[in-house]
């Protein structure tokens, strides 16, 4: 079968119809991925924050090792031994 003109007019009209949309399509996919890198961005600073306050407000129970968590029960029980509780 032997392709006129027309026909030729029309696949490339449809080929260009298509090339349109996945270029929309990949400057879509382009701009969310900057949404999301942005958010991921914003995320990491808000994590380091809560991670820094974090270790600044576990410093005062710290005792001998710098991220030391608070052992409550333990002081409890000791003050406990010694008759000293107030629980």
């Amino acid at each position: 079968m032997v392709e006129t003109e027309d026909d030729l007019r029309r696949k490339i009209a449809r080929l260009e119809d298509r090339n349109a949309r996945l270029t929309a399509m990949v400057e879509d996919l382009h701009r969310k991925w900057g949404k999301a890198e942005d958010q991921a961005a914003r995320l990491a600073k808000l994590l380091v924050a809560a991670a820094e306050k974090a270790d600044l407000e576990a410093a005062p129970y710290s005792r001998d090792a710098p991220y030391a968590i608070p052992d409550r029960h333990s002081d409890t029980r000791i003050a406990a031994d010694e008759g000293k509780s107030d629980i």
